[in-house]
Formats: structure tokens, sequence, C-alpha cells
């Protein structure tokens, strides 16, 4: 079996840069780096684990076959297919997020 690989596409990059942006005016570049690390770091542990996230509560999302992975406050949304994991959003967890995927 091929090893698993996570593929972060394009909406999802932009989040994960949007995250970081966000906490180094907030609080520093330090906390910009801890948060996209532990961010990255989880979504490696897929590579593994691809079913470690859970299925979302939201029916709609559940049934279109994404999984959310919870790192601290941001819920990461991906789909696995074949030998990918493709993560589609990455966003803070009060986000309406049925509006992002859909």
């Amino acid at each position: 079996m091929p090893k698993m690989k996570v593929v972060l596409l394009n909406e999802a990059r932009m989040e994960l840069r949007d995250i970081a942006v966000y906490h180094k005016l907030k609080v520093g570049i330090d906390s910009a780096r801890r948060i996209t690390d532990r961010i990255l770091g989880a979504l490696d542990r897929l590579i593994d684990f691809p079913e470690m996230g859970n299925v979302p509560p939201a029916k709609m999302i559940a049934e279109a076959g994404f999984r959310v992975l919870i790192v601290d406050d941001y819920l990461c949304f991906y789909q696995v297919i074949d030998d990918q994991i493709l993560v589609y959003h990455i966003v803070h967890g009060s986000t309406d997020y049925i509006k992002r995927i859909f």
C-alpha cells in the first residue's frame, strides 16, 4: 500500500497563512510559529492515522465525506481519497464553517 500524503489545497494554505499573520500581529512571531507548527504537525499525523479526525456533527458535511481534525481552536476539514489526505479548510472554531465548505 502506498504511503499516504497530506495535501493542503489552495484555500487551506491561504487560511493557514491568514492564521499565522493574525497570530503574528496579535501575539507575536513565536505564537505564529507555534500555532502553524501545531496545525501542520497534527495534519502530518494523519499520514499514519487518516481516520483520526472526527465525523463532523453537521450532517451535510459528514455526508459529503469530510472529517474534521481539531487543533486548539482550529478545525481542519479533510477527505481521504485514495492515498491522499486532501485538506480543504483550516478555520477557527467560531467560523460559520458550513458556509466556507459549501
